[in-house]
């Protein structure tokens, strides 16, 4: 819904977004504008011992019409990250919080009619939830797994809390691509070395 698109606002707006924002990328967007943004966070270290940075372009999907970034390409599955948010839900809602859950149902639909491999790595993010709203969460990614591979709470819903969640996606992420990589080439006749970047 469109706490998505405040998700977004409040992440490029945090100083993780300043500090590491290349000077030649968009700058922040106003809050009203709920279009692709891009946001920028440190991902390790590069080869020369440089901070690397990750570069995630956060597609908000504010409406019921807005579709997710899906494409039936397993590259482009394996680069793609799908969040179930809850975010900015008043405790002892559970109107709301059910309304939430609905919405990431018929996401889920979507999900599943893509054949395993163009799937994309799914994850929730709850910030704030109330002990009833947690169970709720819980009970959802129980049953939605394995499309849902994994939720994460955080106490407090703020700026700074929304892009390190997102850098801790992106370290997720990369893990789980290099882990990927790594079982195919062990499983290849040809095993290949130093061919593969993160980006």
């Amino acid at each position: 819904g469109e706490s998505a698109a405040d998700f977004v606002a409040k992440a490029t707006s945090s100083e993780m977004a300043r500090i590491y924002r290349p000077l030649s990328a968009e700058p922040a967007r106003p809050r009203g504008d709920i279009g692709p943004a891009i946001f920028f966070c440190p991902v390790g270290l590069a080869p020369n011992g440089a901070p690397a940075l990750c570069r995630l372009r956060l597609h908000p999907c504010a409406g019921f019409s807005d579709t997710m970034p899906l494409r039936r390409e397993a590259a482009a599955a394996r680069s793609t990250i799908i969040v179930l948010l809850f975010w900015r839900v008043p405790h002892g809602d559970i109107a709301v919080a059910t309304s939430t859950i609905v919405d990431w149902k018929v996401r889920m639909a979507e999900l599943r009619h893509l054949p395993v491999p163009f799937r994309p790595h799914t994850v929730v993010l709850a910030f704030d939830a109330d002990e009833e709203q947690a169970s709720m969460i819980q009970e959802f990614v129980e049953e939605h797994a394995p499309v849902v591979q994994s939720s994460t709470s955080f106490i407090i819903a703020d700026e700074d809390v929304a892009a390190e969640s997102l850098r801790g996606l992106a370290d997720e992420a990369i893990a789980s691509h290099a882990k990927v990589m790594s079982f195919r080439w062990s499983k290849s006749e040809l095993v290949q070395k130093g061919c593969c970047a993160m980006m």
